[in-house]
C-alpha cells in the first residue's frame, strides 16, 4: 500500500496547512456548486437565472472558505 505524507513548518506555512486539511470540503462546495447552477440552468424560469442569484447561492453557502 502506498502512503503520502504531508508535511508542514507551523506557524509559518499554516495557511498551506489549512489548504490542506479543507482541500476535501472545497471539492465538495465546487460540486455544489456547479449542481446548483446545471439545476438553475435546465429548471429555472428565465427571470431566476441572474448572476446576482449566483453569486448569493456562492457567498451564502461557501463564504467561509475565503476567511
Amino acid at each position: 500500500m502506498s502512503k503520502a505524507i504531508l508535511e508542514f513548518n507551523l506557524p509559518e506555512e499554516t495557511e498551506d496547512f489549512r489548504m490542506a486539511v479543507d482541500a476535501q470540503a472545497m471539492h465538495s462546495a465546487i460540486c455544489d456548486l456547479l449542481e446548483y447552477i446545471r439545476a438553475k440552468r435546465k429548471y429555472a424560469e428565465e427571470h431566476e437565472k441572474t448572476f446576482e442569484d449566483l453569486a448569493n447561492y456562492a457567498y451564502e453557502n461557501f463564504g467561509n472558505f475565503c476567511e
